[in-house]
């Protein structure tokens, strides 16, 4: 039992022996060139500097590539992020197609209430208010009934004596 947890303390994970120390150890960077083996380049450097660097590194790429996309024309192309003049563009676009199929609805009553005057029936209220998403009965012009009635008559016997004396317009 002894034996098996003095093999457990020597074997460590890396982050474990880890220590200040060895991130403080120095090491040097050393290029040079093959032939002459003349250092052109050298740099000094311990552990927890290049740690340091790998991290700074890491946010300032993070931090770039978010300001590009941000701020540049480049987020049009993230799926979701639209352009807010194309939003508000579809939005007046709906706005315009709901009007006028409300206007198609008025004018398809203001027909049907015509047909049923000149039909000589009476117009119905109801139709004013009714659903204007509701479909509305083809009809066919061919269908209409043109009835003379008596004040239609008469209307057209008034209109006439006034008109007798007054010269015609080409």
């Amino acid at each position: 039992m002894a034996k098996t947890e003095q093999n457990n303390r020597g074997k460590r994970h890396w982050w474990q022996r880890l220590s200040f120390k060895k991130l403080n150890k120095r090491y040097v960077f050393l290029m040079s060139h093959e032939e002459t083996m003349e250092p052109i380049v050298d740099f000094r450097v311990n552990l927890m500097n290049i740690v340091i660097i790998a991290i700074a590194s890491v946010v300032v790429l993070i931090a770039l590539t978010t300001v590009l996309i941000a701020f540049t024309p480049l987020r049009e192309y993230i799926p979701g992020y639209t352009d807010t003049a194309l939003q508000r563009e579809v939005y007046t676009l709906s706005r315009r197609a709901d009007s006028i199929e409300a206007a198609m609805h008025r004018k398809d009553l203001y027909f049907e209430n015509l047909k049923r005057i000149v039909e000589g029936y009476e117009t119905e209220d109801d139709h004013l208010h009714s659903d204007p998403h509701a479909p509305m009965a083809p009809f066919d012009v061919d269908t209409i009934e043109l009835r003379k009635s008596v004040a239609d008559s008469l209307l057209r016997a008034a209109f006439e004596q006034g008109q007798k004396g007054q010269p015609t317009h080409p």
